[in-house]
C-alpha cells in the first residue's frame, strides 16, 4: 500500500509539473524567441543595431537551454553575421541571422532566417550623436512532430500502458507552416567617449505577416514592440557601471527586464563583466562575461521566481553568448619629405 501511494504521488507530481508547463506554454503562444542577455543578441532586440560596432565584421552566437529540471529542454540557438561600412559607406550596415528554436516533447521547431540593414545618421560633426534606422525582413518556418506525442486514445487498458501503434483520434491539418514578416527599428546613441555612452531605442516586429498556425483556424503572429535603453558611465578609475532596461509588449503579454552590470578594466585589452537582472514576475538572473581584445564571452543563469518555481525547484535557463569582431589590417600611407641634395 505504501509503495502504491508513493507511485501515485510520483505520477501526480509529474502531472502537476506538466500542467504548469502547459499553462505557461499556452500563455506564451505565438510569442517570439528571446534571450536574457538581450544586449548580446542585437538582431532580435532592434534592427537598428546592425553594423554598429568598431570593426569590419561581427560574429554573434547565442545559445539558451531552459527547463532541464521539468521536461524536455527548450533550446534556442542563434547565429548572426553583420558588416559595418557596407559598400564602403561608413554609416551603412547589413547582416544575416539564423535562429533555431526547439520546444518540448512535440519537437515544436521554429527556424528563422533574418536579413538586416541599418543606416546611422550623424547629428553632430564629430558623430558623437547619431540616429539609427533599421529594417529587417524575415522568413519563418515552423513544424511539429506529431509522431512524438501520445494521446489518451492510445492508452491500452489491457496492457496498462500507451501503445503508439493505436490511432490517436486527432486530426492535424498541417505539420508545418511558413511565412514572411518584417521588423523596423529606431535608435538614438550618444558616445561622449569610450567609457561614457547612452543608447535608447524602439523596435517593432511582425509588422507584416500571414497565418502562422498549425491548426485549422487562422492565427496571425502578434506584433512585438521593444523599448530599450542603457547607459554606461565611468564610476571608478577602472570600473564602469551599465544600468539598463528592456520593455517588451506582444498582445496581452508584457515583459520588463531591468538591472545593472559592472565592467572592470583589468588591463588595456581585458575587461571582466558581472551583473544582476530581473525579469518582472518571472526570473532573476546573474550575468558574467569576459572581454579580451575583440572577443566577448558571456554567461547567465535564470532563477525562476514565478509559480513555475514549484515544478522547477527554482531552476530556469542557462545562456551562452559569444561575440567576435573582425578588423582588417590596413596599411598606413606614409608621407615623406624629400631632403634637398646639397652634393
Amino acid at each position: 500500500m505504501t509503495v502504491l501511494r508513493t507511485k501515485l504521488k510520483g505520477i501526480l507530481g509529474k502531472m502537476t509539473s506538466l500542467s504548469v508547463v502547459l499553462l505557461f506554454a499556452s500563455a506564451s503562444h505565438s510569442q517570439d524567441i528571446h534571450f536574457s542577455q538581450y544586449l548580446s543578441s542585437p538582431a532580435i532586440l532592434n534592427p537598428a543595431f546592425t553594423g554598429d560596432f568598431k570593426g569590419d565584421y561581427r560574429l554573434t552566437g547565442n545559445f539558451r537551454n531552459q527547463w532541464n529540471s521539468i521536461t524536455v529542454p527548450y533550446r534556442t540557438v542563434g547565429l548572426t553575421v553583420d558588416a559595418a561600412h557596407f559598400l564602403t559607406k561608413p554609416n551603412l550596415g547589413v547582416g544575416i541571422s539564423i535562429y533555431d528554436d526547439l520546444t518540448g516533447d512535440s519537437e515544436y521547431n521554429t527556424t528563422t532566417v533574418v536579413l538586416s540593414g541599418a543606416y546611422a545618421y550623424p547629428l553632430t560633426r564629430d558623430s558623437a550623436q547619431k540616429i539609427h534606422f533599421g529594417l529587417q525582413p524575415s522568413y519563418v518556418l515552423q513544424s511539429l512532430n506529431t509522431s512524438a506525442l501520445y494521446f489518451d486514445n492510445q492508452y491500452n487498458g489491457q496492457l496498462g500502458k500507451f501503445d503508439p501503434t493505436l490511432p490517436s483520434g486527432e486530426a492535424f491539418s498541417v505539420n508545418n507552416v511558413q511565412w514572411v514578416t518584417m521588423a523596423a527599428g529606431l535608435r538614438y546613441s550618444y558616445m561622449l567617449d569610450s567609457r561614457n555612452k547612452l543608447d535608447v531605442g524602439l523596435a517593432g516586429f511582425n509588422l507584416i505577416g500571414s497565418d502562422n498556425t498549425l491548426e485549422s483556424s487562422s492565427t496571425r503572429l502578434q506584433r512585438r514592440y521593444n523599448f530599450h535603453g542603457n547607459v554606461q558611465f565611468k564610476a571608478l578609475q577602472k570600473l564602469d557601471l551599465i544600468p539598463g532596461f528592456l520593455y517588451t509588449s506582444q498582445g496581452k503579454s508584457k515583459n520588463l527586464i531591468s538591472g545593472i552590470s559592472g565592467r572592470y578594466l583589468y588591463n588595456a585589452s581585458t575587461a571582466i563583466h558581472a551583473g544582476f537582472w530581473y525579469r518582472n514576475r518571472d526570473a532573476g538572473f546573474f550575468t558574467a562575461g569576459l572581454t579580451y581584445q575583440t572577443l566577448y564571452i558571456g554567461l547567465s543563469y535564470d532563477m525562476t521566481t514565478s509559480k513555475l518555481r514549484e515544478a522547477s525547484n527554482g531552476r530556469g535557463a542557462f545562456e551562452l553568448s559569444i561575440i567576435y569582431v573582425f578588423r582588417k589590417f590596413r596599411m598606413i600611407d606614409g608621407k615623406y619629405m624629400t631632403c634637398p641634395n646639397y652634393l
